[in-house]
């Protein structure tokens, strides 16, 4: 399902798709996700995205299970 989002990835979610997508970056941004997956096993992230410039930003985003 990703395949279709990639080239239009901006933000936070361009951290996780196409890192290229960060230099459209407008606003920073915070984003978290955690999900239970089966037999108390869960998976999350958290990340954040901060413009530079207008068109550059840097991102980091940690993703665990």
């Amino acid at each position: 399902m990703g395949d279709a989002y990639t080239a239009h990835a901006t933000g936070i979610a361009a951290a996780h798709y196409n890192p290229a997508g960060l230099g459209w970056t407008t606003e920073r941004e915070l984003g978290f996700m955690y999900q239970d997956i089966v037999l108390d096993v869960g998976e999350g992230s958290l990340g954040i995205a901060w413009p530079l410039t207008d068109h550059s930003a840097w991102s980091v985003l940690v993703n665990y299970t």
